[in-house]
């Protein structure tokens, strides 16, 4: 089924015409300023008023009525041109226009002050221990570079470091044995639920215990000093 035709009204301003060409607003007005006229008139002729003028300014209101109603300048009614006028009494007679700035929007991040402290601490520590470890790998290749630098020394130069060492791992022995004591001792003193012969412990490396390391450590700074 094809859909009718609609008519689109245009103009909608456009007031609607009752009589001719003029529409109920017109008449209305009219009518009151002719009444009102027609008053004014009535009242003048009982008073005795019988001049030309005076009857004549009695239907002033119905010739205000009239350019109300159907007086028109540039498409403005008289009414609408009061206003406009009053209206331009209480306004500035000159305007003037210029570019808004408009809003700026500045997107601020910021990082919490416990995270930005945890990880300025962890960067100071690794910073410390890398250069601690650089330290020590510098020095150790200075000590590399020196050994290699000169002749190594004599059996004669070696004979008091290896003096020395014997001390020190006589010592560590003399340790040794005394803890074993001790631990025969406190096994014959209780009665074990484990028979001791069906235990097997290997003995203590003297060569590498850490007194021994730390001597030996010690000795060879010393050695590498006295080079120097």
């Amino acid at each position: 089924m094809p859909i009718e035709a609609v008519k689109i009204p245009q103009n909608v301003y456009v007031e609607d015409k009752i009589i001719g060409p003029f529409s109920l607003r017109q008449l209305a007005i009219t009518g009151i300023g002719a009444g009102i006229g027609y008053m004014f008139y009535g009242i003048a002729v009982k008073n005795g008023v019988r001049n030309i003028i005076g009857l004549g300014a009695c239907w002033i209101p119905t010739v205000m009525a009239i350019a109300f109603a159907f007086l028109k300048i540039n498409d403005l009614s008289l009414l609408r041109l009061i206003l406009l006028f009053i209206e331009s009494l209480n306004k500035p007679k000159e305007r003037y226009w210029s570019p808004h700035t408009g809003l700026s929007i500045n997107l601020i991040t910021t990082q919490a002050t416990k995270e930005i402290a945890i990880t300025n601490k962890k960067i100071t520590t690794n910073a410390s221990r890398l250069a601690e470890i650089t330290r020590q790998m510098e020095k150790r290749q200075e000590a590399i570079n020196h050994l290699s630098a000169h002749d190594l020394p004599s059996p004669d130069a070696l004979e008091p470091v290896k003096t020395q060492i014997e001390k020190v791992d006589r010592k560590n022995q003399e340790r040794v044995d005394t803890i074993e004591a001790a631990k025969t001792e406190s096994s014959q003193a209780t009665t074990l639920p484990v028979n001791p012969t069906k235990i097997q412990t290997d003995g203590l490396d003297l060569e590498r215990s850490i007194d021994g390391i730390a001597h030996e450590n010690s000795i060879y700074e010393r050695l590498i000093a006295k080079q120097a």
